[in-house]
């Protein structure tokens, strides 16, 4: 096992929490593996801006990664669901729209050709 002291985090390390602020959002920058069981992930807060460099075993990794999964199938989902009412909002709700028979006010009217 290669666990040098520099260790930062073990296997329940919440790496997606910020270490300044409240924010779960802390998002990935770069990850290096060290060896077997230890990687170095470089982490930056898109809240506070706050940046930080973990030392953690494999098991948080493998735990951070499944938490980052699930945020995006989250994201997904809710992309998609604005997509179906963005979609739905070009159409209008009895068909066709009529087509455009406004005057504009720059346009002479039927009063201005009458006289």
């Amino acid at each position: 096992m290669d666990r040098p002291d520099r260790l930062t985090g073990n296997a329940d390390t919440a790496l997606e929490v910020c270490r300044s602020c409240p924010s779960r959002l802390v998002q990935p920058v770069q990850w290096r593996r060290l060896g077997d069981d230890l990687w170095e992930i470089d982490l930056r807060c898109p809240d506070c801006g706050a940046t930080a460099r973990e030392f953690v075993p494999k098991e948080a990794v493998a735990r951070y990664d499944q938490v980052m999964r699930r945020a995006r199938q989250v994201l997904e989902r809710h992309l998609e669901a604005i997509e179906r009412v963005d979609m739905g909002a070009d159409r209008a709700p009895y068909g066709d729209p009529p087509p455009d028979l406004r005057i504009l006010p720059e346009e002479p009217g039927p009063a201005a050709d009458a006289a």
